[in-house]
C-alpha cells in the first residue's frame, strides 16, 4: 500500500519525470481512495477559476461564491475526471492503445496534480484580493501598484502551470496507452477539442482555462 510520503514524493517528481511516475502509480495496488484527493482538489480549483472568470462576484455575495466553488467543486471533479478518462480511454483506442480502464483513470487523476498547486495559488489571491477576484470593478487592486503586480504575477504563474498541465497530460495519456508522448498529443487534443465543442454548441457553456 502506497504511504502519504511516497504520494508527496511521487507528486514532486511527476514535474519532472510524468512518464517514470505514471507508469509506477500504474503498477501499484493504490487504494480507491488516493486518486479522489487529486480529483477533489482539481474541481475546487476549476469550479473557483470558472467563477472568477465569469464576474459572478458582481451578481452574488463573496462568501455564499467561495462556499457555492468548494461545494459544487467536489462533485465537478469526479464529473470532469470520469469525461476526460472515458475520452482519453476510447480516442486512444482509435489509436491502438494499450490503456486499460483503471490505467486511464489512474494517469487522468494524477496528472491533476498542478491542479493542487494552482488551488493553493488560488487561497492566496483570496487573502489578497478578497472579493475582487470574483468581480468585474476591482477599485483596490487598481489603486494599489503593489497589489496590481502580485495580481499580473499570479496570473502569469497561473498561465504557465495551465500551459505545462497540459504538456504533461500528454505524457501522462501516453503512458498510460504505452504509445509516444507524439501520439498522446492527438489523443489528448481531439479529446478536450470535443469536450469544449460540445460544451459550447450543444451547452452554449464557454469553459475557460482554469
Amino acid at each position: 500500500m502506497i504511504s502519504i510520503p511516497q504520494i508527496l514524493l511521487l507528486s514532486l517528481c511527476y514535474w519532472i519525470t510524468p512518464k517514470r511516475v505514471i507508469r509506477r502509480l500504474l503498477d501499484m495496488s493504490l487504494a480507491w481512495y488516493v486518486p479522489l484527493i487529486p480529483v477533489l482538489l482539481s474541481g475546487v480549483t476549476f469550479t473557483i477559476a470558472q467563477v472568477s472568470y465569469r464576474d459572478l462576484g458582481d451578481y452574488f455575495e463573496f462568501g455564499s461564491l467561495l462556499l457555492a466553488s468548494f461545494g459544487i467543486g467536489i462533485g465537478v471533479g469526479p464529473l470532469l475526471w470520469l469525461l476526460f478518462s472515458g475520452l482519453f480511454y476510447g480516442v486512444g483506442k482509435v489509436f491502438k492503445g494499450q490503456a486499460s480502464w483503471r490505467d486511464m483513470q489512474i494517469a487522468v487523476a494524477f496528472s491533476l496534480i498542478p491542479y493542487v498547486f494552482k488551488l493553493l495559488l488560488w487561497m492566496v489571491q483570496l487573502l489578497l484580493f478578497g472579493d475582487e477576484m470574483f468581480t468585474d470593478f476591482t477599485p483596490r487592486i487598481d489603486d494599489s501598484f503593489f497589489l496590481t503586480l502580485f495580481y499580473l504575477f499570479f496570473l502569469l504563474i497561473q498561465v504557465i502551470l495551465t500551459i505545462w498541465y497540459v504538456v504533461l497530460l500528454f505524457f501522462a495519456v501516453g503512458e498510460a496507452h504505452r504509445f509516444s508522448t507524439w501520439i498522446g498529443l492527438p489523443v489528448t487534443l481531439i479529446s478536450v477539442g470535443l469536450i469544449w465543442i460540445v460544451s459550447k454548441y450543444v451547452f452554449d457553456i464557454v469553459l475557460y482555462p482554469a
